[in-house]
């Protein structure tokens, strides 16, 4: 079970891969849970935890990305002299 820190050390490109991994994973366990082929039911929380995860560390970079873009707006704004 990766912690979101090792999500974190992943770049951008590997996290997004990972997580459409563990999607996939996500979909084929609940089909193996459902005609009775998944052994460890646990399986599935655990591999929902982990998805959760991944796009918590995924969606904390593009906020993080959007507040750069904004104050990098708002300093371009403050350096323009006014008239």
């Amino acid at each position: 079970m990766p912690t979101a820190k090792e999500f974190s050390e992943l770049n951008d490109e590997a996290l997004a891969r990972r997580g459409g991994e563990l999607r996939q994973g996500r979909y084929d366990k609940r089909r193996s849970h459902r005609i009775g082929e998944l052994k460890n039911s646990a399986e599935l929380c655990t591999n929902r935890r982990d998805l959760a995860r991944a796009l918590t560390v995924q969606r904390g970079r593009e906020i993080k990305g959007e507040l750069a873009k904004a104050a990098a707006k708002v300093a371009a704004k403050q350096a323009t002299p006014a008239k």
